[in-house]
């Protein structure tokens, strides 16, 4: 099946199936304990491995100043590097950047890449190409068939920035990284939440206190949003980043 798999030649069902075909085991949920060692590995790789792989700080400040030109970006920086004007100012124009950010990058939910209708079939989980693999670290991309035209669309999994931005396709995966960079890009410190539970978001560091951040959701300071509005109550949450040791280099944390 492996062999299959690697050949594009295997169409998988969902990611539980996906799960159990690359390491022997389904995925888990909250109602199956902590995560465990190799959730942990996996989610301390992605921070460390990052670094060269994706687009740079200096790449993203352009596009952001290409695609804002507000001023925003610029406030930004300025309120990442001086605490002078107060949390609450922060706060505001965090809530702006990331309120644009749904409206150009909605939470894609299998739309016909051909003609745009809503309506489609999913029909499984295949290897990404590999160009998607090459240009986006893609594992694995999800196939629809289109119910209006016919037509297939492939949405690749993407682990790197530069291919969401010129998609503007992506769920909770492929924003939360968008917003860790975007955040760390504009002198925020910030951290990759995971709840292992099939949801990630990201948190920012604003005049020294963590902040949650949702994109998929324009959310900024609403750490109960997923009781409150969603019913779930996260259990098994950690949060994923880099801080600079005392000599100036960078350790992982967990």
């Amino acid at each position: 099946l492996n062999a299959l798999w690697e050949d594009r030649r295997l169409l998988v069902a969902c990611y539980g199936t996906f799960s159990w075909l690359r390491s022997g085991t389904f995925g888990k949920d909250e109602d199956n304990g902590p995560p465990d060692a190799e959730a942990l590995r996996r989610g301390t790789q992605r921070i460390a491995e990052r670094v060269g792989k994706d687009a740079t700080d200096e790449e993203l400040l352009e596009w952001l100043r290409a695609e804002l030109r507000s001023g925003l970006p610029a406030r930004l920086l300025a309120l990442a590097l001086d605490g002078a004007a107060g949390e609450a100012v922060a706060l505001v124009a965090l809530r702006e950047l990331f309120g644009w950010f749904r409206e150009r990058f909605p939470y894609y939910r299998g739309a016909c890449g051909a003609c745009a209708e809503a309506k489609t079939e999913f029909l499984g989980l295949v290897r990404a190409s590999p160009l998607d693999r090459m240009s986006g670290g893609a594992a694995v991309a999800e196939l629809y068939r289109c119910t209006a035209c016919g037509a297939r669309t492939s949405f690749p999994r993407f682990r790197t920035v530069p291919p969401v931005l010129a998609s503007k396709r992506g769920r909770c995966g492929e924003y939360s990284w968008t917003a860790l960079r975007l955040l760390e890009a504009l002198g925020f410190e910030a951290r990759w939440v995971d709840n292992h539970a099939g949801h990630v978001w990201v948190e920012a560091r604003v005049q020294g206190r963590w902040v949650h951040i949702d994109p998929c959701e324009a959310a900024v300071d609403t750490p109960l949003l997923y009781a409150e509005n969603w019913g779930r109550c996260p259990r098994h949450v950690l949060a994923y980043g880099l801080c600079r040791d005392a000599l100036g280099g960078q350790s992982n944390l967990v």
